[in-house]
């Protein structure tokens, strides 16, 4: 496994990740991932967090603000020597509005953000044969939310089209989407205690492996997706979810079923 992960010297901009409260799980998960493999991470985020931390660069970058991604991954090229891959964290509101300025406001930092960014991004990575790795989620098969699941299911459409228009290029673009992953507030939330990344709360039953996801384990997709393991993948959505969308699972609280 080790070969076929190694990033060595690999620049890589992780953009966003975080919430006000700091880096979340995936995105602490997927910094830590990048850099035990080799690579050199520059952080895009609007606010320094604990992963600015082991040569972890950080530019401040409002993904929302096309001028500060376009610096951003400047930076990545005047101080890394190349940009090499970007990793999309950012996403859109994940509450249940209905306004119009909910959906605008949504769509605008996770869609639109991927675009802009991917666009900005195309020139540099064009130059070193890069990839492009977008997280999405499973919450495109639950159909009682609103703004979260569409915006997602979105970016997984957004991805496909971008690959198709990069591929060109040799830029490889694909989307990671895990099912429900383990942070303390998720365990608490679901009745366990805060202190088992497997949990034993309301999210595990609905995962056939019987199991939440470690951030680590989605860490690991989007590590394989940047290294040239996955030379000739692109273009792909890849679920890590325990199963979790193969039992058709559309409750408002996940619960799943084997019918329509």
């Amino acid at each position: 496994m080790r070969s076929m992960r190694e990033l060595a010297g690999t620049a890589v901009v992780v953009l966003g990740g975080s919430t006000s409260n700091g880096a979340t799980p995936i995105g602490a998960a997927v910094v830590a991932a990048l850099r035990e493999s080799g690579a050199r991470v520059l952080l895009g985020d609007v606010e320094p967090d604990e992963r600015v931390t082991g040569g972890v660069r950080f530019a401040r970058t409002d993904l929302t603000d096309d001028t500060q991604v376009a610096a951003c991954l400047k930076r990545a090229v005047d101080e890394l020597g190349s940009l090499d891959v970007v990793v999309n964290l950012g996403g859109g509101l994940s509450a249940p509005g209905a306004d119009r300025f909910h959906w605008l406001d949504s769509f605008n930092a996770g869609v639109v953000s991927a675009a802009i960014a991917a666009r900005a991004a195309h020139p540099h990575l064009r130059a070193a044969g890069g990839a492009i790795v977008n997280l999405t989620s499973d919450g495109i098969v639950r159909r009682s939310r609103w703004l979260a699941p569409v915006g997602k299911a979105a970016l997984v459409e957004l991805t496909r089209a971008i690959a198709a228009d990069f591929a060109e290029d040799g830029i490889r673009v694909n989307s990671v989407s895990p099912a429900w992953t383990w942070s303390e507030v998720l365990d608490q939330f679901t009745g366990g205690s805060g202190q088992e990344p497997a949990g034993t709360g309301r999210g595990t039953p609905f995962h056939p492996l019987g199991r939440v996801a470690d951030p680590a384990e989605v860490a690991e997709v989007v590590l394989f997706l940047c290294s040239p393991a996955s030379a000739f993948i692109t273009g792909s959505d890849w679920a890590v979810a325990g199963g979790y969308t193969s039992v058709n699972a559309v409750g408002g609280t996940g619960l799943s079923g084997t019918g329509s």
